[in-house]
């Protein structure tokens, strides 16, 4: 049951981080800013090359897939972290001294690489989007 929360939860984050207020509030405001200009000023153009690009990063944000092969090695990686992790804090309680170090220490390199390995999973949770236009130079 834990296990099911955990997974509601992260699941709810990433969902709730697509829409976050404030890209939204940032396209809310260039768009208010170049509606607000005059037709004749020059500095119009530059205004809507802003609003495109944030409109344009704000879409890319919102039809993201998720890479499901990421999410499969993420989630594989946290379990058997996780077991490795709960069975050596069992051995190193029932140990002796000098056996209950090594587990402890044998412990804090499991967790410590699972974390790193989680954290660094997420970073790569998303698929890049195939027609995305980050790659064109700006004149």
């Amino acid at each position: 049951m834990a296990l099911v929360s955990a997974v509601i939860s992260i699941v709810k984050a990433l969902i709730e981080r697509d829409g976050s207020s404030r890209t939204w509030k940032s396209l809310e405001k260039s768009t208010t800013i170049y509606c607000s200009m005059p037709d004749d000023l020059p500095a119009k153009s530059l205004a809507a090359d802003i609003v495109h690009a944030e409109a344009t990063r704000v879409k890319d944000r919102l039809t993201r897939k998720v890479n499901s092969g990421n999410l499969s090695a993420l989630i594989f990686v946290s379990v058997v972290g996780g077991t490795f992790s709960y069975l050596l804090v069992l051995w190193a309680t029932n140990a002796s001294q000098v056996l209950s170090i090594v587990a402890w220490i044998l412990f804090g390199l499991i967790a410590l690489f699972t974390l790193l390995m989680a954290i660094s999973g997420f970073s790569l949770l998303y698929a890049p989007n195939k027609n995305s236009d980050k790659s064109k130079t700006r004149e």
